[in-house]
C-alpha cells in the first residue's frame, strides 16, 4: 500500500515489504528492454538497488542465473553482477529442483518444487552447497532487521525440514559464523551435506 514501482511498467517492477526491497524482473525473450547485463531492465536494477535504503535487498527472477538442473541449467545471459550492484539474495525456479548456491559473497536459490514432477540433477555448478529434488517442497523466509533465515521444506511425513541458512545484516555480532566477501556475514546451514565454507 502506498508503494509506487519505480520502473512505471508492470513487467517489471519494485516493492518494499517491511524490511526487504524485492525487485521483479522479467527473462522472457519477449522483453522489450531486454534481459542481458546491459539491457534497459538491467540498469534500472542497478540503479535501483544503488539507492535502496532496505535493510535486504532481493531480486526474483524466473529463470536461474545458476543452476545443477539437467533439464534447463544455467542461464548465462542472467548472471548479471547481482552482489557488486547490492543485492543480498537472488530468487529463481523454472529448473523444477531446489538448490542454494553461494557464489560472489551472496546466496542464489533455485526453487521450482512447488508444482509438477521434478527434475533431474546435472553436475553441480560452482558454489553449490545443497540441491533437491525427491519430492515437491517449498521455502519460507523469515526477515527482520538483523537477519535473514532461508528454510526449504518438504512435504514428506506433512512437513520436513531439509535445508536451513541465514544471513546477517552488517554490524550484527553473530555466533558461529563465517566471514564472507561483501556485506554480510553468513553462518554455515543446517542441511545435512552443507560443504565447509573457507
Amino acid at each position: 500500500n502506498g508503494y509506487t514501482s519505480s520502473s512505471n511498467n508492470e513487467r517489471y517492477y519494485d516493492f518494499v515489504s517491511g524490511p526487504v526491497h524485492f525487485f521483479v524482473m522479467n527473462t522472457d525473450d519477449a522483453e522489450p528492454d531486454g534481459y542481458t547485463s546491459t539491457s534497459v531492465q538491467a540498469q534500472w536494477l542497478q540503479a535501483q538497488l544503488a539507492t535502496s535504503t532496505s535493510v535486504w535487498n532481493v531480486v526474483v527472477m524466473p529463470s536461474p542465473p545458476y543452476s545443477s538442473g539437467a533439464t534447463h541449467g544455467s542461464t548465462p545471459s542472467l548472471q548479471w553482477p547481482f552482489a557488486q550492484w547490492g543485492a543480498d539474495v537472488v530468487f529463481s525456479g523454472d529448473d523444477h529442483i531446489y538448490e542454494r548456491i553461494l557464489r560472489d559473497g551472496i546466496v542464489y536459490f533455485v526453487n521450482g518444487l512447488g508444482g509438477q514432477w521434478p527434475y533431474p540433477l546435472n553436475t553441480p555448478v560452482q558454489g553449490s552447497v545443497f540441491r533437491y529434488n525427491a519430492s515437491h517442497g517449498a521455502q519460507r523466509v523469515i526477515a527482520s532487521d538483523t537477519s535473514m533465515t532461508f528454510e526449504f521444506y518438504t512435504v514428506d511425513n506433512g512437513s520436513t525440514l531439509r535445508d536451513s541458512y541465514t544471513i546477517y545484516a552488517p554490524g550484527v555480532p553473530t555466533p558461529e559464523t563465517t566471514s564472507q566477501p561483501g556485506n554480510i556475514n553468513v553462518r554455515v546451514g543446517t542441511s545435512t551435506d552443507d560443504a565447509e565454507m573457507n
